[in-house]
């Protein structure tokens, strides 16, 4: 892996990523700086007020920013506050998002196994909601963890998955990042010719989008390849084409890698004075410049190499020793980056246990809140049908009441009717009393024999009438079946017309109309009701009408 990589490899992604993240116009409202440190120390003090205060975007912007800041504790702290807003407003854009951030710490600390569970549900979660530019992250940054564990295959195979979805789009930036990583992927497990193609697309589109230090990376890239084919010749021009592009960019890093490379070529064509002059070019820069310990390790060895093959033993026992020191330096350093990088795990392990547990709090409080949700609308729902139930009920008595009313009132007219031809009867007998009256008083036999024919006639309806009585009192009986028995029980000294006159009294009839059907005066009825309280033993504040009607 060429030195240049080893050194930009996060920054490409970290770019990528910024870029994806400005370009969401759902943060508009709060500006669109989001790289300024200014901006990220609002964010982060509005956090700190209020710690809901800022939705899942804004939580993955910061720790974005302590990312690109190398603060990579803080970052995963924002990221996982990223998951569990995001899981909260059900924002899975921020959800990829935080998973991708979560990635590229892991694989800063050196824990490839988390980052490639996060790189892998950030790329799930993107095929399903069609984020595409964030499969791409996540494709780029498990291809960077397979490289790191020098498993080319696997690498490429995920890198390929992600030129898939760059070619469904035409964001040449994606595009560009995507070759670059085939590109050294494919240097990395020996397939040159095939590394050139991509690095070369890198360049095209380098060029094509006027990024000067994305030219002098593809460059050296390709120079590196051809370095490795034995093309000392092509690599040369590769990295003097990129030299001269760094005149415009002025770049230490790349500007040392270039001499680092050029000094390697002339070592292997065995031309030790232009060796050493890049090599010392390479040292000075690397000397003066933070972040290149790796290329001034390996420029000290190489230049000692070179001193001993010219013989020249005092300057390369100096450069040797430089180098062992400076190996020294290094070993420790590493050694304290291994201490750090088992604590920062036990502590990203104690984050996500804190993490867990605020997860599962917000999961059983969802699942409370879900589950009273659902009791309620059941115990509406029981009401509901309860109520519905119950207005049928009443619906279905209130129609059999009216069915019962309607049936009274129809046995009642029955029984009124049957009582006017009682009248009726009372009426004939009077006129029958009128006739012998008239035959009492007249000799003209005609008119008498006339009259006679009459009453014969009225008689013989007399003798139909007189069975109205038991008529009426079966029909009445039917339409009020207790109301005899109970009159019997309340008294045993009741007549029968006593008895018939309670019965028309049950009807509602008026005193008139009992009169006439009784053919009796009114006096004659007053006196028959007084009679009848008395035999039933009523107080005198007792209404005998109302008392007889409730029976």
């Amino acid at each position: 892996m060429i030195r240049i990589l080893k050194t930009y490899g996060k920054y490409l992604l970290i770019g990528l990523l910024m870029l994806t993240f400005i370009n969401n116009p759902a943060f508009s409202k709060r500006g669109t700086n989001f790289r300024s440190k200014e901006k990220a120390d609002s964010l982060i003090y509005e956090s700190s007020i209020n710690k809901n205060g800022l939705n899942a975007y804004e939580h993955c912007y910061i720790a974005l920013y302590y990312l690109y800041n190398d603060s990579f504790l803080l970052a995963l702290e924002y990221a996982q506050k990223a998951e569990i807003q995001a899981n909260i407003e059900n924002d899975f854009l921020s959800i990829v998002k935080q998973h991708i951030v979560k990635g590229q710490v892991y694989l800063r600390f050196g824990l490839y196994l988390k980052a490639l569970d996060n790189f892998s549900s950030a790329e799930q979660l993107g095929i399903e909601h069609d984020f595409k530019n964030l499969i791409i992250n996540a494709n780029y940054g498990a291809g960077l963890v397979y490289k790191e564990l020098k498993e080319y295959d696997k690498a490429l195979e995920v890198l390929y998955r992600g030129e898939k979805v760059t070619q469904q789009g035409d964001n040449l930036l994606d595009k560009a990042i995507i070759y670059n990583a085939i590109g050294n992927a494919l240097q990395g497990k020996g397939d040159l010719e095939e590394s050139i193609v991509y690095l070369n697309k890198y360049y095209e589109i380098a060029v094509e989008i006027d990024d000067t230090l994305q030219m002098i990376y593809a460059l050296i890239n390709i120079g590196e390849s051809n370095r490795k084919q034995k093309n000392s010749k092509k690599a040369l021009e590769y990295y003097q084409r990129a030299y001269k592009l760094n005149e415009f960019v002025h770049s230490e890093q790349a500007e040392a890698a270039i001499f680092g490379n050029i000094a390697i070529i002339y070592t292997s064509l065995n031309d030790n004075i232009n060796a050493l002059e890049y090599y010392h070019k390479s040292i000075n820069i690397s000397s003066n410049s933070n972040g290149l310990s790796t290329y001034l390790q390996q420029d000290l060895k190489e230049i000692a190499q070179v001193y001993a093959r010219q013989s020249q033993y005092d300057s390369a026992y100096v450069y040797y020793k430089k180098y062992v020191v400076f190996s020294d330096s290094l070993a420790k350093s590493d050694y304290m980056q291994k201490i750090n990088t088992l604590n920062w795990g036990h502590e990203i392990e104690i984050q996500e246990a804190q993490t867990k547990i605020i997860a599962v709090k917000l999961y059983r409080r969802t699942i409370v809140i879900i589950s009273l949700a659902i009791i309620l609308v059941l115990v509406i729902f029981i009401l509901i049908i309860t109520y519905s139930r119950y207005k049928l009920k009443v619906k279905k008595m209130q129609d059999s009441m009216n069915v019962l009313t309607l049936t009274l009132d129809r046995k009642n007219r029955e029984l009124v009717a049957n009582l006017i031809d009682q009248t009726v009867y009372s009426e004939t007998y009077d006129d029958i009393n009128n006739i012998l009256d008239i035959i009492d008083n007249e000799d003209n036999a005609e008119t008498t024999k006339q009259e006679l024919l009459e009453l014969i006639s009225k008689l013989s309806n007399i003798d139909r009438t007189n069975s109205k009585w038991d008529s009426f009192k079966l029909h009445f009986e039917q339409v009020h079946p207790d109301f005899f028995i109970k009159l019997n029980k309340l008294s045993g000294e009741l007549t029968t017309n006593d008895i018939r006159f309670c019965a028309y009294i049950k009807l509602n009839l008026s005193s008139n109309e009992i009169s006439s059907i009784l053919n009796i005066n009114i006096r004659a009825a007053q006196a028959t009701r007084l009679r009848i309280k008395k035999k039933l033993q009523l107080p005198k504040s007792v209404d005998l009408i109302r008392f007889i009607q409730s029976l």
